[in-house]
């Protein structure tokens, strides 16, 4: 996964070492210092790719992502009904009215189409 990362960013051969242990890196200390747990999908890689795009030091790269992930995600979202989903849910209700009608009538719930965008 970490090199399909690496490939994304058009780095050079040379850089795509550098670029994957800068990467395991920042999301091991991450884990190691929040206690959060690394699972499939949370979202971490999607964050961390515009983040190493910027090409800053590795340090200043931790930095971004702690704060991003701190003051910016919102915590206690799952990949199940929450209050994130049902926010949303709320919001298209308002703005589109007649879409979120017509995925009630189908029972498709925000959960199902929208946990990667909140990730």
């Amino acid at each position: 996964m970490f090199s399909i990362i690496s490939a994304n960013l058009g780095n050079d051969d040379e850089d795509k070492l550098s670029v994957i242990s800068d990467l395991e890196t920042i999301l091991t200390t991450y884990r190691k210092s929040s206690g959060d747990h690394y699972e499939r999908n949370n979202g971490w890689l999607e964050l961390m790719l515009p983040l190493l795009s910027l090409k800053r030091q590795q340090a200043e790269t931790y930095s971004l992502f702690t704060t991003i992930r701190e003051k910016y995600i919102p915590h206690g979202c799952t990949n199940k009904k929450g209050d994130v989903f049902h926010l949303y849910r709320l919001l298209l209700l308002y703005h589109e009215p007649e879409l979120c009608s017509f995925l009630d009538t189908k029972r498709i719930t925000p959960d199902l189409y929208c946990s990667s965008w909140v990730s």
